[in-house]
């Protein structure tokens, strides 16, 4: 037989493996806002292929009201062959639970709407899983509920699985689970579940806090998704999710992308013992809104808050405009220390000082740190420990015409540092 074409047989050999290239990925996810954008980007990478979504009943969706907001979501991309199954709403042990309220947001999208699709979910998670893991990575986004069960269902699954990326667990930094301020979600709703896959030998990547950390939903990277989200309809979800549930007022990770991110390209982390301790903010923005926008062109505005507060364990100090503009501003919190950070900016009343605010902090003990009657508080929230953030907040004429921006911290007694007084002048 005479020698065929290197092209030909290339494509004779792409034509037997499915006609694809494209890394296959099996979903596991619980719908959450950030779990929404991880699985757009999935659905629009051009280097994966999503042959299976399974959802998860344990974390923060019901099913099925989460598997039909995953079709949705597919349906919107595109794909009419990727089937979704539902999982249990039991933990394999325990009876963690997130909060109703929570779910309950999940359940509905979080309010965002999208086009109706005739797609239904067929079977159960752990038997979908069965059939479509071998030989995928699986991409959990969720409790491991669902993957536990199936390496549990069928024995030596676990072999088959080329590898797992897991977004889960807290390692050298504070948890966010609701009842313990040491674990993460994933790992506190069903830790069992996760003990079984790790001990089952499946090659594991996590993507705990420690890398999530380093990339928070910032105002520039929102604002460049809104600018140019008409580019696709995956893009254009993403920012309704963003804007409806405001992941960029602060306080919201991109913890779910970064791990879907990272099963893509595993170079955006810095990986040791298994799990990625950080990450390239700037490469993963580019990565998540190229995919996002399909390639269409895209500029992400420059980091230039309005004003900074830097923390690192022992000083607070202030950096940016001598005078503020009355109105919305931009304020970037580094916190380089080691412990929770808590800010606030206010105004004082007419008839109080500064230093009779410092006064009254140096009075606080412990336990809820309540503000005095003459200091109206503008904005506060808390910063995890290695963690720099954007907030957007306003900035108020008050009686005095100034603002004060302090810094916060509880453990292991309450301590507070004044950064600033800025003059606030009403807009020109």
């Amino acid at each position: 037989m005479r020698a065929l074409p290197v092209l030909l047989l290339a494509a004779l050999v792409l034509a037997g493996c499915g006609g694809s290239s494209r890394m296959p990925v099996v979903v596991d996810t619980d719908l959450s806002t950030d779990d929404a954008i991880a699985l757009l980007y999935l659905l629009q990478s051009p280097k994966v292929d999503v042959r299976a979504v399974a959802v998860s009943g344990t974390g923060l969706v019901h099913c099925p009201q989460g598997a039909r907001n995953a079709l949705e979501l597919i349906a919107l991309t595109g794909r009419t062959d990727v089937p979704v199954a539902c999982g249990s709403d039991v933990p394999l042990a325990g009876t963690h639970a997130l909060p109703d309220a929570w779910r309950s947001a999940a359940d509905g999208l979080f309010g965002v709407t999208l086009p109706p699709t005739s797609a239904r979910p067929s079977g159960d998670a752990v038997s979908l899983l069965e059939r479509t893991a071998p030989g995928a990575t699986v991409v959990e986004l969720a409790p491991m509920t669902n993957l536990a069960s199936a390496f549990r269902a069928q024995p030596g699954l676990a072999r088959r699985v080329r590898r797992v990326v897991a977004m889960g667990g807290a390692i050298h930094v504070p948890g966010n689970a609701p009842d313990d301020p040491a674990a993460e979600v994933n790992q506190w709703v069903d830790p069992t579940a996760a003990r079984i896959v790790e001990r089952s030998g499946v090659p594991l990547t996590r993507v705990p806090l420690d890398a999530t950390n380093d990339v928070p939903v910032t105002t520039w990277f929102a604002q460049a998704l809104k600018r140019y989200h008409y580019a696709t309809p995956a893009a254009t979800a993403a920012w309704d999710v963003v804007e409806a549930t405001g992941m960029a007022n602060g306080g919201s990770y991109f913890w779910d992308p970064l791990a879907a991110s990272v099963a893509v390209d595993p170079t955006l982390v810095h990986v040791v013992d298994g799990a990625a301790m950080s990450a390239d903010r700037p490469r993963f923005e580019h990565q998540l809104l190229s995919t996002l926008l399909g390639g269409a062109p895209f500029a992400i505005p420059p980091d230039r808050p309005d004003a900074t507060l830097t923390f690192d364990g022992s000083t607070c100090t202030y950096g940016g405009a001598k005078k503020l503009t009355a109105g919305p501003l931009v304020l970037d919190v580094v916190n380089r220390s080691t412990t929770t950070l808590g800010w606030a900016t206010g105004r004082l009343d007419g008839t109080h000082t500064l230093a009779d605010l410092k006064r009254y902090a140096a009075t606080l003990k412990g336990g809820n740190v309540t503000a005095p009657a003459w200091f109206t508080g503008d904005a506060s929230q808390t910063v995890p420990p290695g963690t720099r953030t954007t907030w957007p907040i306003t900035a108020q004429l008050g009686t005095t015409g100034s603002t004060i921006f302090l810094c916060l911290t509880q453990a292991p007694a309450v301590r507070v540092w004044f950064a600033a007084e800025v003059p606030v002048f009403g807009p020109s």
